[in-house]
């Protein structure tokens, strides 16, 4: 029996180690732990009694469990399988991106029930809250009373039946009665799970137009930016150093070498350059794409960045050569699962959100683009907002629970925000205890239509850096990504700066070298040549570049090791950089090139 004072890993550990001698377990006592009963994949009966906390039951992919109680948000997230029976009362987010299986909820459940549902099934014997059915794309929502504002909004596909009333419908839906199949199936679930209620008194919501939702459309923008920041830009000026070259770069284990949550955790991420390779999202093109970077990642020692879907057999072979893969959850906006995160060698919690929100993944919604009203088709584009389950510290420090008890503790897990609010985020990120931070240059993912990117300086990320860092004590205990378009001089500077390592993202690594201002869709072009050798179109790339490219990068990082006499990135600093006009010197803080010295406001 779980007492009060068992922590989240020791309870899991107890059901871990019970389902070895027995398929039914009985675990009392439970008084709100987060992240208790995950990434269960034995065919087992699991009762729980007492109080859940957030993501109860998330990521379960074959147990049938039964909670006797309430529980926080995000119960039954990810669940691939199996089912999960709430004697209580459910959060907001019950059943995010539920792929398979079945959630009943004899009480209430909270705001965003089922959000970005995919094939399962989610029955609420009482009252549900805002935004039920947000993005789903198939399977079924049943709630036998009332929701409030936005029913079925944006979803796609499947259905959703309510018994009640809605205080408002979402966009792209629309009301229908049931048919007898509709009845028969409503009927037989009542029946199996004592729901006294009778189906002919449901309507049927469903999705008027099931492409309404186009996956990044090539319009995709922004919200305008108001925040003054948005007008700054990165000074054209560069810096530079003085050379030497009189010293033959070492080869030694820390010649290059940069430890992602060394001593934290049990297997920490070693960067023999410190570089690493982002690959575009899940899902956007072929499965191929993914072999192909897994291959490429063995060849070249870099680890690469992909999304949460199918692990496959090829990625999985090129694991055994040395590939190591690093997976990517955005939280709320896209699924995951256990096989996955289980053979990655760390976890990205991806919490970009632009520049005037605080901590918070971002979410799509369709709105006017404004030149095309009278063409209602084609005047809806995707416009990103602040997600819903990302709202505190508290939500960060639940999200990065449920990864390590998912990977048991032997993964690091970095946290990826864009340039914004960036000391208070950057602060946040550090306080919960990840491993690693990176931070994106804004704009890297959504510079698709030109004038509405944001535009935090990227050089004056180093200082703020710099300041979380000694505020809270870290010096070098915690390591900084810097997600960038850069070329090799890009990333010796950035490291003397403050950074520890670089994220190339995909336009980086796949862009149109024939058109450098396009960057809809030919990004994906760059990226179809890959997987098919089409010679077609613009962007035409192969592996061989991108890894040329890799080289080309290593290279340059050696030769200004060499010049300036270092045998380790470790000693790369700011007393090796000047900077050429008097703006990057007031932003940085380096010794301005004729002066000899920082700039007096950096002095004291």
């Amino acid at each position: 029996m779980a007492e009060k004072t068992m922590t989240t890993a020791d309870i899991n550990k107890a059901i871990s180690r019970r389902s070895r001698e027995s398929r039914v377990i009985r675990i009392g006592g439970l008084s709100g732990q987060d992240a208790v009963a995950v990434g269960i994949d034995k065919d087992l009966e699991l009762q729980v009694i007492g109080e859940a906390g957030d993501f109860f039951c998330a990521l379960n992919d074959l147990a049938v469990i039964t909670l006797e109680g309430s529980a926080g948000n995000y119960a039954g997230d990810n669940m691939t399988g199996g089912g999960l029976i709430i004697n209580g009362n459910a959060g907001k987010g019950a059943g995010a991106n539920l792929r398979q299986g079945i959630i009943v909820i004899k009480g209430k459940a909270g705001n965003a029930l089922g959000i970005g549902n995919r094939s399962g099934t989610i029955i609420v014997q009482n009252d549900a809250g805002n935004d039920t059915g947000l993005l789903q794309c198939d399977g079924n929502i049943i709630v036998c009373g009332n929701v409030k504002k936005r029913l079925g909004h944006l979803m796609t596909g499947g259905a959703i039946f309510l018994g009640g009333t809605a205080e408002s419908l979402g966009e792209n839906v629309k009301v229908l009665s049931l048919n007898d199949v509709d009845k028969k199936r409503l009927k037989i679930y009542f029946e199996h799970y004592g729901i006294d209620r009778d189906p002919g008194t449901f309507k049927k919501i469903m999705a008027r137009d099931a492409n309404a939702l186009s996956v990044l459309a090539p319009g995709m923008n922004k919200r305008s930016e108001k925040d003054s920041m948005s007008k700054i830009k990165i000074p054209p000026a560069v810096l530079y150093s003085p050379a030497s070259m009189d010293f033959d770069f070492g080869h030694g284990a820390d010649a290059m070498a940069v430890n992602i949550g060394k001593g934290r955790v049990k297997e920490f991420l070693s960067l023999p350059v410190p570089l690493i390779m982002d690959t575009p999202f899940d899902g956007i093109v072929h499965a191929g794409i993914k072999e192909q970077f897994a291959r490429l990642s063995a060849k070249v020692g870099i680890p690469y960045i992909r999304g949460t879907g199918v692990y496959t057999a090829g990625e999985s072979v090129e694991a055994d050569k040395g590939a190591k893969l690093i997976s990517c959850w955005t939280p709320g906006r896209e699924g995951m699962s256990v096989e996955i995160l289980r053979a990655s060698s760390g976890v990205i919690v991806d919490i970009c959100s632009g520049i005037d929100t605080a901590l918070g993944a971002a979410y799509y919604t369709l709105e006017s683009k404004g030149e095309n009203d009278a063409n209602p088709s084609r005047s809806k584009w995707l416009v990103p907002h602040r997600h819903l389950d990302m709202e505190s510290i508290k939500d960060l420090k639940t999200h990065l629970l449920l990864i390590r008890e998912i990977t048991g503790y032997r993964i690091p897990v970095i946290i990826r925000m864009e340039g914004g609010h960036l000391y208070q985020d950057l602060k946040l990120a550090l306080k919960v205890g990840a491993d690693s931070v990176i931070l994106r240059e804004s704009g890297v993912f959504r510079k698709i239509d030109e004038g509405k990117e944001s535009a935090y300086p990227v050089l004056g990320m180093f200082p703020v850096i710099q300041k979380v860092k000694r505020e809270l004590g870290l010096k070098d205990d915690i390591t900084i990504g810097i997600e960038m378009n850069c070329r090799g001089s890009d990333l010796a500077k950035s490291i003397a700066l403050g950074a520890d390592y670089m994220v190339l993202p995909t336009h980086n690594l796949i862009g149109c070298r024939e058109c450098v201002n396009c960057n809809s869709g030919k990004i994906c072009e760059g990226i179809s040549h890959i997987v098919t050798g089409s010679n077609t179109g613009h962007g035409k790339i192969t592996l061989d570049a991108i890894e040329k490219r890799i080289e080309i990068l290593e290279n340059d990082l050696k030769t200004v090791l060499v010049s300036q006499s270092l045998s380790s990135v470790r000693k790369l600093s700011p007393r090796l950089l000047y900077a050429s006009d008097y703006d990057t010197a007031a932003m940085t803080g380096i010794k301005l090139a004729g002066y000899g010295k920082k700039l007096p406001m950096w002095s004291h």
